[in-house]
């Protein structure tokens, strides 16, 4: 039977998201909640997020976060890690896969985050 491989634009992950995923661009922000540990929002959904950080964090494991506007004050956000994996050509980064916490604090400064994102498409059709 032929091998067949992923497009490198989709993720072995995508299959199992409930939500489709939406680009940031920078206009979304996200920091851990504790300690100073950097991190970049690479994307987000009603469901969760995907981040890249220079901290590796293994599955099951959850943490708090910062999500933001540029400028604005942040919003705690509880999201448990599905997957972490080292990114391609860096020796230092991860890329990782989080599922929001279904706190009722959470979805809402989800949903208030990704609404912004959602309603543009409206406009770019």
């Amino acid at each position: 039977m032929p091998r067949r491989s992923v497009p490198p634009s989709t993720s072995a992950h995508t299959s199992e998201r409930a939500f489709p995923r939406l680009q940031v661009e920078g206009r979304l922000l996200i920091a851990f909640a504790e300690g100073h540990n950097p991190a970049w929002l690479m994307d987000i959904s009603l469901g969760g997020f995907a981040i890249q950080t220079a901290q590796q964090v293994q599955p099951d494991e959850f943490y708090l976060f910062w999500l933001s506007k540029p400028g604005e004050e942040g919003r705690l956000v509880s999201a448990r890690a599905v997957y972490c994996t080292p990114m391609p050509r860096s020796a230092t980064g991860y890329a990782s896969g989080w599922a929001a916490n279904g706190d009722e604090a959470t979805q809402s400064a989800i949903e208030e985050a990704v609404a912004p994102l959602t309603s543009k498409l409206h406009f770019d059709l």
